[in-house]
Formats: structure tokens, sequence, C-alpha cells
């Protein structure tokens, strides 16, 4: 979960800096911080450089080296170019501006150049700030690597408590956990949602990433529940505070009050599960008590024996129509998501009541069913697995 150049320039530290060339390289990663001193153009161009950049290194430079020498300028951003640093940000000591080639060779190459004041930041500021933020997210990294695995009930006992500790810092209050999962695949909000993570000292409420989306901790002030309307209204507080981004951007799942610190796993899996049943039932926001049936299958779907008695019976109909340019999978489909009702299916379809009788009667004979009462019990329940299989890859 590297920091972007673009993250960086949004930080408070740098928001005097200047962007004068390679905008298209604002999405590059950075794992580091690195300074561009005299070392750097001392090298004599037939002679093995002494030293170079890693990759991902955010340089930061004076330029005293190149002072009134462009050539030897312009030699240096393309080795950095050449060792794939993440951005270049230069103290306007020596170029108020710099060289047009210079400037152009940084476009081409993706390589964003900025330019600041003598009293804007201080290398030394610079350095332990980035160095900072990159140890912080690759703890958060971490932490999201124990999350899943205190979710999965792969974390030893004292990994499980020390998550425990760390996630619920409150452990008096009644609690309550929700699932946030940003909508889409849009960049733009990806990068507002991830900045959170960047300026996390102005959090006063416990949220946490977790694989694109985010846990946040509500606590209840000593109330063992809340009104549906004073709970909203809090965690659009929360969002907005912590994230800047309205509730609108996610699907929100909100797990039950619990009020012994050590349920945490199942309020952290109830919200997920409630997240989960929101994009399924096009909801912004769910209550995993409202899920209904979809309380016993989400947690345990992807489990080889869900998955066996689903494929069994998909596969059954899914055959049929290969053979015979059938239909019998659609209307089986709409016919669960329907609850069985005949005239809606039929509506849906555009089709006629008889015609989807008989469909799902040639169902029954494909599946030896014709007879079984549980027919409407088992269909549905293969269904819901086969739809959770198209929309998530994993449970937890």
């Amino acid at each position: 979960m590297s920091i972007t150049v673009r993250e960086v320039w949004e930080l408070k530290e740098f928001q005097a800096f200047q962007l004068v060339a390679g905008e298209k390289g604002l999405d590059n990663r950075i794992d580091a911080v690195g300074i561009l001193d005299y070392e750097y153009a001392l090298q004599d161009g037939e002679v093995p450089r002494k030293w170079t950049f890693r990759k991902y290194d955010f340089v930061i430079s004076s330029l005293l080296f190149a002072k009134d020498r462009p050539d030897v300028l312009l030699k240096a951003v393309q080795d950095l170019c050449h060792d794939q640093v993440g951005a270049l940000a230069v103290k306007n000591v020596c170029y108020r501006e710099l060289p047009s080639e210079v400037l152009e060779y940084a476009d081409e190459k993706g390589l964003p150049i900025f330019m600041f004041g003598r009293d804007d930041a201080y290398f030394e500021d610079i350095v332990v700030c980035l160095k900072s933020k990159i140890a912080e997210r690759d703890n958060l990294e971490l932490q999201e690597h124990r999350i899943s695995l205190f979710l999965r009930g792969e974390l030893d006992l004292k990994g499980q408590r020390e998550l425990n500790r760390e996630l619920l810092p409150n452990r008096v209050e009644p609690y309550r956990i929700l699932y946030c999962f940003i909508r889409g695949e849009n960049g733009e909000k990806i990068r507002d949602y991830r900045r959170y993570y960047l300026d996390r000292e102005r959090s006063r409420q416990p949220v946490f990433y977790y694989r694109g989306g985010c846990f946040a901790v509500i606590y209840l002030a000593g109330e063992k529940e809340e009104k549906t309307e004073k709970l909203y209204a809090r965690y659009r507080d929360v969002l907005l505070e912590n994230l800047r981004m309205p509730p609108e951007s996610y699907w929100i799942g909100a797990g039950e009050v619990h009020e012994d610190p050590e349920e945490l796993l199942s309020a952290m899996k109830e919200a997920i599960c409630a997240e989960k049943y929101a994009q399924i039932a096009g909801k912004s926001r769910v209550f995993f008590r409202d899920t209904g049936i979809w309380q016993i299958l989400l947690p345990c779907w992807s489990q080889e024996w869900f998955q066996r008695f689903s494929r069994r019976i998909i596969q059954i109909i899914l055959e049929f129509d290969r053979k015979h340019d059938g239909d019998l999978y659609q209307t089986a489909e709409q016919y669960v998501k329907k609850f069985g009702n005949i005239q809606e299916v039929a509506e849906t379809m555009h089709l006629h009541k008889n015609t989807v009788r008989y469909r799902i009667n040639k169902v029954r004979e494909l599946l030896d069913m014709e007879e079984d009462a549980s027919f409407d019990m088992q269909i549905f329940m293969a269904f819901m697995i086969d739809e959770l299989n198209q929309l998530f890859k994993t449970d937890f």
C-alpha cells in the first residue's frame, strides 16, 4: 500500500510545492526519500556512478551541483528517470525556473518535478515527514493482514487479544461495527479515501482499512440501542470527519450492538455481511438484522459444501440450456428473485404464465424433484450461492 506522488502533494507540508512538469506521473509510487547532492554531478560520464537512487524514491535537491550548468542538470534528470525514481522536488536556490529541455524530458518520461521556495520547507522536515508517512502505510498494510487473519480465524490467541485492544480502544461502552466499501472503481474517489491514512492524527474515531473499504467503530455512549435515524446521522459524521467522503459514496453494513469486547470478531463479520447484502439488494446501507436468510449464507457461502451443492444444481440447468438453446437458467433465476411468484416472473420476462410454469416444471424434472416439497428451498439456496459467486470472490 505505497504512497503516491499525488498523495504526497496533498499533505499539508507540501501545499506550497508547485508542479512544473510530469503531471502524468502523479500516481507514481513512493517508497523512500533521497537527497540529490554534489556526488551525483561529480561523476564522469565514462565512470560507473558511485551513487544511484532507488526505484520509487522521492528525490529532493537544491541543484547546487548544476548551478549555471543546464547540461549537467538535464543529464541528472535523465539519470533519475533511468533509476525510475517517483518524483523530484527542487528548492529554487539556483534556478527560479528550470530549462525547457528539462521540463520537456520530464513530461515525456512522466517524472513529476516540483519547485518550492527557500522558506516553504526544509530538507530535514521533508525527509522526516515522508519517512513517517511511508512507515504509517507499512503499518496499515500489516494491520490489514492481521485483520484478514483475524476474520479467517487464523490469528493466534495472543495476536487476537492484541488486535482486539488495538481496534477497540474503548472497552467499556456498547459498540456497533460499520463496514463501508467504496462504490465502483473511480480512481478519484479511491485517492480521496486513501488521503485519510496520510493524515491519521486528525482522526478521533477508530477507523481501519480493509480490502478497499474500512471498518468504523461506533460507540453508543452507554445506550444499548439507538434509533435508526440517530445512528445514520452518527456514521455520516464519522465518515465525513475521517474520510471526507459522503455516506452516499459507500455501501455500508452495520452489525449488531455488542457490549462484550471479546465479541469483536462477530461484530466485524456482521458488518461485512450486511455490506455485501447492501450490494446484492442495491441499497446504500443495511443492518445485519435486516438481511434475512442471507445471515446464514453470507458468512459461509464460499465453503466447499455450499459450493458443491449449488454447482450440482446450476450445472444441470446450464447443460440443458446449452444442448437445447433453452432459457431455463434465466427463468429459474427470475423465479428465485421474485420469490416464486409466477405472475411477476412472466411480466419481467414478457412471457405467458404457462410458459413460466412449464419451464419451472422442466427444472423440477431435470433435478428429479417433481414430487419434492423442498424444491423451492433448494433452488433458492443454489441460485443465491450462485449470485454470491458472481458478485464476490471470497467471504472474508
